[in-house]
């Protein structure tokens, strides 16, 4: 059906029979009068059948009206969901436009996170109804706390919470967070002096890495000595020094990650002053490089790319960059997917051929890959992407030649292709 029911109630936490007044909105929903019901089910009843729900809800009243309100109650305290159906004889469950979580008891507090994966450093919001609960004011404490703490007394709780706030009143909300990775509870305690445990989220919240790579991206890939080299950068939520941090041209054979080394090597560089933005790279040397960024100029951090980072600057040189999920690794007759860009070559389109050569032919004569490739796409138009692939398991080179009666060879790409048998063997 696609639309979804307004429903909406007080609180969220009730004490054993008490009343739970239900208003609702079906809005545009189909429904049959009279036999469509609402319903209090046990939150473990995780089935959507109409049939399995009626035989576990513990409250329901039937659906007259497009809009009105009824009357949940139950003696038995838990976690409930409120659900419901668009008939009594096997209904479809219709999905409502909001929360649906309920608790019943004295001293169970109900706690709902609207997600339960997070960023390092990002904020969990916590929502949360004490109104069946006794507890100490300022004292009462709620708290991230590591899964594999079992236990639910509050000093040993209290011991290992990663981050924790205060309850001051019975509803309200609450932030969390932590830079430690792993999987934890949200957890409440009555007091922080060996207070009653109150209750946890059902939802485990996993904590993941922060993304730390930047949005970075060029025009093309391949440049004639001294074209500006214009790099669009996106910092997002990177840690990085204003000013300090930089963006840099490295020769491709500088391996190194330490800031220090590539400070001695870049051929150009810009310095980063705000989170968007664009700068200029440029350079007279012909030859492969990388763009680098690292956090500071005095011995910074890495900042890693989302994308890539290859460019080739000289005439006649192409850039070939091997892309996809297995890179250098593929299995016979797997498509090798080659991105290419000739943008600073001279070539004749049409004759101008890209090839799958055997790693061992070392040589740069256009006639001889020629006779050994095992597969070759033929280029029209200066950048574009092309498909190789072969039976053959062994290791190969990714090889351009600007015509194919002996023209000049134009380049190849820096990753060696492995195409393996199903064993693993070449």
């Amino acid at each position: 059906m696609g639309s979804k029911i307004s429903v909406s109630v007080q609180k969220r936490a009730y004490r054993p029979n008490e009343t739970i007044t239900v208003s609702y909105n079906m809005k545009d929903i189909e429904y049959t009068s009279g036999s469509c019901w609402i319903g209090l089910i046990p939150h473990n009843i995780t089935s959507d059948d109409e049939i399995v729900n009626d035989q576990h809800d513990v409250s329901y009243f039937h659906v007259h009206q497009k809009e009105g309100q009824g009357t949940l109650t139950t003696s038995r305290s838990g976690k409930y969901l409120i659900k419901c159906f668009s008939n009594d004889n096997g209904g479809e469950r219709l999905s409502f436009d909001g929360r649906d979580d309920i608790v019943v008891g004295n001293d169970m507090a109900c706690l709902y996170v609207s997600s339960n994966t997070y960023k390092s450093n990002e904020d969990v919001t916590v929502s949360y109804d004490l109104s069946n609960c006794y507890y100490k004011s300022g004292s009462c404490w709620i708290g991230l706390i590591p899964t594999h703490i079992s236990s639910d007394n509050e000093e040993i709780n209290d011991n290992h919470d990663v981050d924790y706030f205060h309850v001051h009143q019975n509803t309200g909300v609450g932030k969390l967070k932590t830079s430690q990775t792993g999987r934890y509870k949200i957890k409440c305690f009555a007091n922080d002096s060996g207070g009653k445990y109150l209750g946890c989220t059902d939802r485990e919240i996993i904590i993941e890495p922060k993304n730390e790579k930047i949005d970075v991206s060029v025009e093309k890939h391949s440049y004639r000595p001294n074209e500006g080299i214009t790099v669009s950068y996106d910092m997002k939520d990177i840690e990085y020094t204003s000013g300090s941090c930089w963006i840099g041209l490295i020769p491709d054979n500088i391996t190194s990650n330490d800031e220090v080394v590539n400070d001695s090597h870049d051929v150009s560089y810009f310095h980063v002053d705000e989170k968007q933005g664009k700068g200029t790279l440029s350079t007279c040397r012909s030859g492969k490089y990388l763009i680098k960024c690292f956090a500071n100029d005095n011995g910074g951090k890495r900042l890693w790319f989302n994308g890539r980072n290859d460019i080739v600057v000289g005439n006649d040189m192409a850039g070939l960059y091997v892309s996809g999920v297995s890179l250098n690794k593929h299995r016979p007759n797997e498509e090798v997917i080659i991105t290419y860009d000739l943008s600073n070559c001279y070539y004749k389109s049409g004759s101008c051929w890209i090839g799958l050569i055997p790693a061992h032919i070392t040589s740069n004569k256009e006639e001889t890959n020629d006779s050994h490739d095992v597969d070759y796409f033929h280029v029209r138009q200066n950048k574009g992407v092309c498909k190789l692939k072969t039976s053959r398991a062994g290791r190969y080179k990714i090889k351009c030649f600007a015509n194919d009666s002996g023209g000049k060879y134009l380049g190849c790409a820096n990753t060696e292709i492995m195409i393996e048998n199903e064993d693993g063997n070449l």
